[in-house]
């Protein structure tokens, strides 16, 4: 039989209790202050908002269209590629006055305004709050 650990070992983990004390409370002190003070970032799964999918002719720069997103009033956007470089998907909440999912879709492409670089909204859709 194979023995990895010697019978006799004596290993005091119990010395470090202190330590591990202090570090857990700072912890978790941290963590309640961040909590209360940020919140909790809910996302489009549990919010509810509308998600555009978007072609563009050539590879998209994602921090320019959160940049340009951003200052056209949608806040929080998340933007991220699939497919393609050339291909993005955008999740957000929609702004006051847009009823439907297109409206908002049409809305995103003027918003990202890329002139050199034509895009078409391939879908946009309505998604609901499910938990």
């Amino acid at each position: 039989m194979l023995n990895i650990v010697p019978y006799d070992t004596n290993v005091d983990f119990l010395r470090l209790r202190q330590i591990a004390l202090v570090v857990g409370s700072v912890l978790l002190l941290a963590a309640c202050l961040l909590l209360a003070t940020r919140g909790l970032n809910y996302a489009l799964d549990f919010t509810g908002g509308t998600a555009a999918e978007l072609q563009f002719e050539k590879p998209v720069n994602i921090e320019t269209v959160r940049a340009n997103l951003d200052a056209a009033g949608y806040e929080r956007a998340m933007v991220q590629n699939f497919g393609s470089e050339s291909d993005i998907v955008i999740r957000l909440q929609p702004r006051a006055g847009q009823v439907n999912a297109e409206q908002t879709g049409g809305a995103i492409l003027e918003a990202i305004n890329l002139p050199d670089n034509k895009g078409r909204v391939i879908s946009s859709e309505f998604v609901g709050p499910q938990i």
